[in-house]
């Protein structure tokens, strides 16, 4: 007889956190034949996601969402484990979760953001009054909770004595690129993120125009909106390149160095650093903001640099390419016993399993 487990991920295999935390460790988990059965639910479907790119209105299909979600619980003693991101329902009270626990069911649920912080920090005093203790509640009623970083798992001791910690991983079969021979001529300073974080680039933008004007050098930004480009004077080679799956890594591999700035505030401590995770795994020296994790990334891997100044610290990659090799070369040698998915895959099993 299957174990079953009920998967109620936020979004479809698009969305980054539901293909990361969840799709990639289900689809490893069924190949080496764990005799569990996965019955993956999302809450929103791709083209949620991609209508998140192009703001549209989709509160009809938020309806549907919840709806379907409301009777897919009805079948929830069918299920050995219900592994959960986040929380059932976003922007409402934690009454799913309750009566889950209340009916002895295992509930596993996941964060790799400060969801809490939403809540807390919500313009709407409804929200604020309503949730503030909303994810607390959830944390508390879990059977496990499972934390991208310290600070996520700090938050959940507080309200559970059963949290397991799991960075955000990557794949690294999908990483396979050790020949870094680029095609490009200019010296390239790469991103790679979503609308919602680009904003963090122009956060450090006169940095970047500065560096670009002292080298010959381009900027190239994978998934950001074409409105960016606007904040940059025309002489600053910067080019947008659009997110997909397929392209991501080759993108990656085509920079020579990534970066990842971030502000020092609540929401950015509960980040997991991927996209610094994502260049280690190609071979690409990274540079990243002392902010939450991102320093122990770098630590653990010695694979790039914390920054104290962003315009020196790009010129002293730039101008040191032995530098380079050898943060290139760390990165690769150390990220499998760190940042890997083929480290967590069994940790993720016991879990749910057990």
């Amino acid at each position: 007889m299957s174990f079953n487990i009920l998967v109620l991920t936020r979004y479809a295999r698009t969305g980054a956190s539901s293909r990361l935390r969840f799709y990639q460790f289900i689809d490893d988990i069924k190949r080496n034949n764990k005799g569990v059965r996965f019955i993956e639910k999302p809450l929103f479907d791709d083209n949620y996601v991609d209508s998140l790119l192009v703001d549209k209105n989709m509160t009809i299909s938020i309806f549907y969402a919840y709806m379907r979600r409301f009777f897919i619980l009805l079948s929830a003693r069918k299920y050995q484990c219900i592994w959960v991101e986040k929380e059932v329902f976003p922007f409402f009270p934690s009454i799913f979760e309750f009566i889950l626990k209340k009916l002895k069911i295992k509930v596993v649920v996941d964060y790799d953001d400060a969801t809490f912080h939403s809540y807390e920090y919500s313009s709407s005093p409804l929200v604020r009054y309503l949730l503030s203790s909303k994810i607390d509640k959830v944390m508390s009623y879990a059977s496990c909770v499972i934390c991208g970083n310290p600070y996520l798992a700090d938050r959940a001791l507080r309200n559970n004595n059963l949290v397991e910690m799991i960075p955000t991983v990557v794949n690294l079969n999908h990483y396979n690129i050790l020949d870094n021979d680029k095609q490009e001529e200019l010296f390239t300073v790469g991103w790679i993120g979503s609308p919602s974080t680009q904003k963090y680039i122009l956060e450090i933008k006169a940095s970047l125009i500065k560096f670009c004007r002292e080298r010959k050098s381009k900027i190239v930004l994978v998934g950001a909106k074409k409105n960016i480009l606007s904040h940059f004077p025309g002489d600053i080679n910067v080019e947008l390149r659009e997110w997909t799956e397929d392209s991501e890594v080759g993108n990656i591999a085509s920079f020579d160095v990534g970066i990842m700035p971030l502000t020092n505030g609540n929401w950015e401590k509960g980040k997991c650093g991927y996209k610094l995770i994502q260049y280690l795994a190609c071979g690409i020296p990274a540079l990243g903001s002392d902010v939450g994790v991102n320093r122990e990334i770098l630590e653990n891997t010695k694979g790039g640099i914390i920054v104290n100044d962003w315009y020196k610290d790009l010129l002293y990659v730039h101008d040191n390419p032995e530098i380079r090799e050898s943060l290139s070369a760390s990165a690769l040698k150390n990220l499998p016993n760190t940042y890997s998915m083929q480290k967590y895959s069994d940790k993720i099993y016991s879990i749910l399993r057990y």
